[in-house]
């Protein structure tokens, strides 16, 4: 026998981390085993953001992770990946707790796990909380939401005389961006988190007068993460309030996480987070894991609450998360999904392949499938600065009847759309001009046309862009296509189960037929029902169906299709 080789074999993990509880200011790790085909790399998480060495962590990188100085800062969950050539594994989640094991195991009501004397009720339309000792911060005991069905919550309350300061803890396992934990002022939202967040701690000034305080677990229609619980702590308020040593420095709390979002291919994108502090902070984003240190050609804002993804492209889609600082400690936001729209060619969304589509000037005109008047893509503008312009331009081979449409959202008599044939001003638009059809004869020749979006020196409005949609051209000696008169019907289509149905403005001195394309790069166009003639009873909506599938199921599961009517 020779050359025996075996695959690569993806990691599993075989010991997972363990929960620990140390004093403040001691030692902790954590440790993972795992079985794969060497060599194995490890990336360790604390609350879901990828950890560093360096400010009292080692070995984020290795199997073993050590936690040398654990304080309130670094309470929290702590998970790894394992990973090598094959694929990955992640852990399940281990916590750190500040305190002494916690030997009392008897019942506690939710007042008393609350532990700031105030007096709580329950309610809502789920489980009310109740107080337990297994889930806590101060490692004795906590108040707990109960069992949250779909479109169900779950609430404490308590009233307060304010002016004073108030302070908790809290957490929460749950659907991301879906199933809350809120805190409220007099029914008012103040703050709410969602997903895998450990132990935080919040400091609210609550206003003069009688005001209600409640923390609110909620759940949406559908779906379940983690544990679908929320957890609530140490709640004091005004003189209630625990004597801490004032040189100690509390570490950051984060009020607000940074959220996902989809964007378009070139849009500028911003991502913030909001933390709290009573000393100064720093920040450091993180992209897919990696420190983007300080700005560059794709971001800025690095170091600051706010980063700003410049011109993002596929390249820049991913997972973005920060590390806020200060000299108590630090904490890490969750993190939030970046995902880019791919681009589309220009041709393609003005729905004209037979032609060639160029763009140029101070930013590109881009295909887009946001902002369409055909509800599949269109072109859009660049986003451009002062005095700057983004133009696109195709030539075509005349006479003939040009129709498209076009729309636009800028200041009014400023920034302007332009629309020019062999460089002569043809029409223009500006102010919030909903989608308009563009109907001109060309003569003889090759026709240079333009559509050029133009900022002036100062000022934005609106969204500061120009579109253009469904592009046609017919030669003249092809069918003869006659001008909607002035207030006709537009073209209208409706979706009735497996059935299109078109409806349009017809003339009875005037016959019709009916094309459709699946796709528009198919190369041509196929006729429906033969030539439509046109009686009184129908001629303010001359109607046509066509079968867009065999059966109900196949509809629903999607289908393009695109239809061209002709009169002559």
């Amino acid at each position: 026998v020779d050359q025996v080789s075996f695959g690569v074999v993806a990691p599993t993990i075989t010991a997972q981390p363990s929960s620990v509880t140390v004093p403040a200011g001691s030692g902790a790790s954590f440790s993972v085993g795992a079985a794969a085909t060497p060599p194995l790399f490890y990336n360790w998480l604390f609350n879901g953001a990828p950890l560093i060495d360096g400010n009292g962590i080692g070995g984020a990188t290795s199997a073993t992770l050590i936690v040398s100085n654990a304080q309130s800062g670094r309470v929290g969950t702590y998970s790894v990946e394992v990973s090598n050539s094959a694929g990955f594994a992640t852990s399940s989640n281990a916590s750190l707790v500040l305190g002494v094991v916690n030997t009392n195991t008897g019942p506690v009501t939710l007042n008393e796990s609350l532990d700031g004397g105030l007096s709580f009720t329950t309610g809502g339309t789920a489980q009310p909380w109740t107080g337990q000792r297994t889930v806590t911060h101060d490692n004795v005991d906590a108040g707990q939401s109960g069992t949250v069905g779909d479109s169900t919550y779950a609430w404490i309350k308590t009233t307060v005389t304010g002016p004073g300061p108030l302070t908790f803890w809290w957490k929460i396992s749950s659907e991301l961006d879906h199933d809350y934990l809120r805190f409220m002022l007099d029914a008012v939202d103040q703050t709410k988190i969602s997903g895998e967040v450990g132990w935080q701690q919040i400091t609210f000034s609550v206003p003069s007068g009688s005001h209600e305080l409640q923390w609110r677990y909620s759940k949406n229609a559908s779906l379940a993460d983690g544990q679908d619980r929320a957890w609530v702590d140490q709640i004091y308020f005004g003189t209630s309030q625990p004597t801490n040593d004032p040189g100690v420095v509390d570490p950051p709390v984060i009020l607000i996480q940074p959220a996902g979002k989809t964007a378009e291919d070139g849009d500028t994108v911003a991502l913030s987070v909001a933390a709290a502090s009573s000393h100064p902070l720093t920040y450091h984003w993180y992209f897919n894991g990696t420190n983007l240190l300080v700005d560059g050609v794709k971001f800025s804002g690095a170091a600051t609450a706010q980063l700003t993804i410049l011109d993002a492209g596929p390249a820049q889609a991913g997972n973005y998360s920060v590390i806020v600082s200060n000299a108590g400690g630090w904490i890490p936001s969750a993190s939030a999904r970046l995902s880019i729209n791919p681009a589309i060619d220009l041709a393609d969304a003005i729905d004209t392949l037979e032609l060639f589509v160029t763009t140029d000037g101070d930013v590109p005109w881009t295909g887009h499938g946001v902002v369409t008047h055909d509800g599949v893509d269109a072109a859009r503008s660049g986003t451009v600065g002062d005095g700057q312009f983004s133009a696109m331009h195709t030539t075509l081979i005349g006479p003939g009847l040009l129709s498209f449409w076009w729309k636009v959202s800028s200041e009014t008599n400023a920034d302007t759309l332009f629309f020019s044939v062999n460089g002569t001003p043809a029409d223009a638009i500006s102010g919030e001009v909903n989608w308009r059809q563009r109907l001109i004869r060309v003569g003889s020749g090759a026709q240079y046309l333009d559509w050029i979006y133009d900022k002036n020196g100062s000022v934005s409005s609106g969204s500061d862009r120009g579109w253009v949609d469904q592009l046609t051209f017919l030669e003249d000696g092809a069918i003869e296509v006659t001008p909607p008169p002035v207030g006709a019907m537009r073209p209208g289509i409706s979706i009735s189960e497996t059935k299109t149905r078109l409806t349009w403005t017809g003339r009875t001195d005037k016959t019709y037929k009916v094309f459709y394309k699946d796709s528009l790069s198919d190369p041509q166009w196929t006729q429906i029902d033969g030539e439509v003639f046109v009686t009184w009873r129908f001629v303010n909506g001359v109607p046509v169906t066509d079968s867009i599938a065999a059966t109900f199921e196949e509809a629903l599961a999607g289908r393009t299709r695109f239809y061209r009517v002709f009169e002559y």
